[in-house]
């Protein structure tokens, strides 16, 4: 989890959460998150040639700039670079969409298979994924539990996120999603004895406020 996102009780209090969820058997939640999903080399480059056309355009507006005034331009132009890009709103503004989205999912079903979810019995596994940097949580569920519950369930646990990160408040959010799960998982339990089967695991992305 991203530590400096949610604070310690609430985190042992979703821990709590998510370990009565193992216990009680109807399949396994994890929730993730993290600070974002993919690095952002390119933006610095992006970034300096922006910085590079600022300079330009005010050098072009000086009447004698000099050798010494355009390379102290460009110098401080560089310099502004990358500060700037390591801002998450610069990353954001200069990341295309797409990218963003694609490097959240390709992060959720990263995680997905790290904790060997894909694994699990009856493939009843759901994973909540959160990306703050790029705005973005991801339900991860597994054929199984997906084939008895249907999408509708895990977009509702995307927009209990979604919606409280809207007020300020998406741990709350977090929680509430957590709950909702464990009761989709509750209300469709697998029949004792249900072998695994190999299936496509089931995106549902949404953007947070």
């Amino acid at each position: 989890m991203a530590r400096e996102w949610i604070d310690p009780a609430r985190r042992a209090r979703l821990e709590a959460a998510l370990e009565q969820i193992r216990a009680d058997g109807a399949g396994e939640v994890h929730a993730v998150l993290v600070a974002r999903s993919a690095r952002r080399g390119h933006v610095f480059w992006l970034a300096a040639a922006l910085a590079l056309c600022l300079a330009q355009a005010v050098l072009s507006a000086l009447p004698h700039p000099g050798p010494a005034g355009t390379a102290l331009a460009f110098a401080a132009a560089l310099a502004l670079a990358w500060p700037l890009s390591r801002r998450a709103a610069v990353r954001r503004a200069l990341t295309p969409r797409a990218d963003r989205e694609e490097a959240v999912r390709r992060g959720a079903e990263a995680a997905f298979h790290h904790l060997a979810l894909h694994r699990h019995p009856s493939e009843s596994a759901v994973l909540l994924y959160v990306s703050l940097e790029e705005r973005r949580v991801v339900v991860l569920a597994g054929a199984g539990i997906h084939s008895r519950a249907g999408v509708e369930r895990w977009e509702q646990a995307c927009a209990l996120v979604t919606g409280s990160a809207s007020r300020g408040d998406a741990v709350a959010g977090l929680e509430s999603a957590v709950e909702h799960v464990a009761s989709t998982l509750r209300g469709h339990r697998a029949a004792a004895g249900h072998p695994p089967r190999e299936g496509r695991l089931l995106h549902v992305l949404e953007a947070l406020p």
